[in-house]
């Protein structure tokens, strides 16, 4: 067993930050999506483009999982909701509070869906719960590219 410190550093950041969404999916049977683990590389391999905070994933069946180092609440309708874990996600500590003190509900949240998001945020418990705005395909704006 070992653990690891590291400081955290200071962020500096505009309202809305900018976010890519992967473009290729992840398993959602991939049991190191679910538990927090040295092996990273399902996160890795969809590392946040320059200029992007984080990269927005999603399956095989379409449906968004969860941030590479976050998870993703989308409002809907005015309803505020996160992906549930048999879509392959971290549950994540935030994310946990927020559904026991009904702050938020879980449901499936397609693709298609992110444009029909009046807002949608990254959350963890150490950054707490950040506006974002997923960039397009067309106009990378924030981004060098969506990797």
């Amino acid at each position: 067993v070992r653990t690891e410190c590291r400081e955290l550093e200071p962020e500096t950041k505009p309202a809305t930050l900018i976010v890519a969404l992967a473009i290729t999916p992840v398993d959602s049977r991939d049991e190191f999506l679910r538990h927090k683990t040295t092996p990273r590389s399902s996160y890795q391999v969809h590392a946040a483009p320059i200029g992007c905070y984080d990269t927005l994933l999603w399956n095989e069946r379409g449906e968004i999982t969860e941030f590479t180092r976050g998870n993703v609440v989308l409002e809907l309708a005015g309803r505020r909701l996160t992906p549930p874990l048999d879509c392959g996600l971290l549950a994540g500590t935030l994310r946990a509070e927020m559904l026991a003190k009904g702050e938020i509900a879980e449901a499936v949240i397609r693709i298609e869906d992110l444009s029909k998001a009046s807002t949608i945020w990254f959350i963890n418990s150490v950054r707490g719960m950040l506006a974002v705005r997923v960039a397009n395909s067309e106009s990378t704006e924030g981004c060098e590219h969506v990797n």
